[in-house]
């Protein structure tokens, strides 16, 4: 019987307590050069980057609307429910590592991934965990987590991909495939997913529970996708995407078909993730001593404003757009 260990938030050297957060508090960003959590203090236009939280981060995956992290400290593979509160607890997970992760939209249970093992963690209304046996479907690339637990794996099969299927109690089933590997959407209201493939062509999977659906949308983002291909985010309505490529951030209306440029990038981006604020995505990467992060505001109906968020002693920055082309 596997074990799981239960560690005052304390008691682990890598984690600064004693952080009390005045509201407004947007959410929490990694920063993949510092190793370090950050909180971001405000909103949009006047938020400022807080005091590192926790160092010797080497990943995390922040739960939407909620405090909570699962974290990567030390090389430890750690579920923090509160970053605000230095009593809190850490579940360390028993796993050698955490490749890919992805949280439930409201924020109550996380599936995880290393190699073709899954554990799935759900914290409400009580802990309980389950192990998914991914052998022979291929390296997992992306991951969603529905409310109802159902999880969705992008996995990856020479250049192709696919997409796995794992509703609740049942066994995992290959449901839609790809020309080359997705990343994954979280789940919008309507349990639908939305994806996109290193050609940046964006997909809607739908009616997973019954057996799925695969939507290609009419036009792609024509832009250079990167190595690590790109990164996607939704509204929970899938009515707007978010997709980060290796030198912008773009949005897409679904609902007239059309691509707008918010930015060039400054710096690499390795993670898209909701802030604690619903429609408020950070981009996390190595942005350097010093230099400022950048979020997303996506609330209105309107096309998303991405901001810079200097550091809280330096002053504050005008939006980061600096075009809003229509990409052809």
């Amino acid at each position: 019987m596997r074990r799981y260990l239960w560690l005052a938030l304390l008691a682990v050297p890598s984690v600064v307590p004693g952080q009390n957060f005045e509201p407004p508090l947007a959410g929490f960003l990694f920063d993949s050069q510092a190793k370090v959590i950050v909180p971001v203090l405000g909103m949009p236009g006047g938020a400022t980057l807080g005091p590192s939280l926790i160092s010797g981060v080497d990943a995390a995956w922040f739960a939407p609307g909620s405090r909570r992290v699962l974290a990567v400290i030390d090389g430890v593979p750690r579920l923090i429910r509160n970053l605000a509160d230095p009593h809190a607890d850490s579940l360390a997970l028993d796993l050698d590592r955490a490749e890919k992760a992805a949280w439930s939209p409201n924020g109550r249970a996380v599936v995880v991934s290393a190699g073709s093992r899954l554990l799935l963690v759900v914290l409400e209304p009580a802990l309980r965990m389950k192990e998914i046996d991914l052998s022979g479907f291929g390296t997992v690339i992306s991951l969603a987590l529905s409310d109802e637990l159902d999880v969705a794996a992008s996995v990856s099969e020479g250049a192709n991909g696919s997409l796995v299927w794992i509703a609740h109690a049942q066994q995992p089933a290959a449901v839609a495939s790809f020309e080359s590997p997705v990343q994954l959407s979280a789940f919008t209201l309507g349990g639908s997913l939305v994806a996109v493939d290193a050609a940046c062509r964006l997909y809607m999977l739908e009616d997973l529970k019954g057996g799925g659906r695969l939507v290609r949308e009419p036009s792609s983002c024509d832009s250079d996708s990167g190595s690590g291909g790109p990164l996607i985010a939704s509204d929970r309505r899938g009515a707007r995407v978010l997709v980060v490529t290796a030198s912008s951030v773009l949005s897409y209306d679904r609902s007239a078909g059309e691509w707008t440029e918010l930015s060039r990038l400054a710096y690499p981006v390795t993670g898209l993730q909701e802030l604690s604020s619903p429609g408020l995505w950070g981009l996390s990467g190595p942005r350097g001593p010093g230099a400022p992060a950048w979020i997303v505001d996506a609330r209105g109906d309107t096309v998303p404003v991405p901001y810079f968020v200097p550091e809280a002693n330096v002053s504050a920055q005008a939006p980061a757009a600096t075009t809003r082309e229509e990409v052809q």
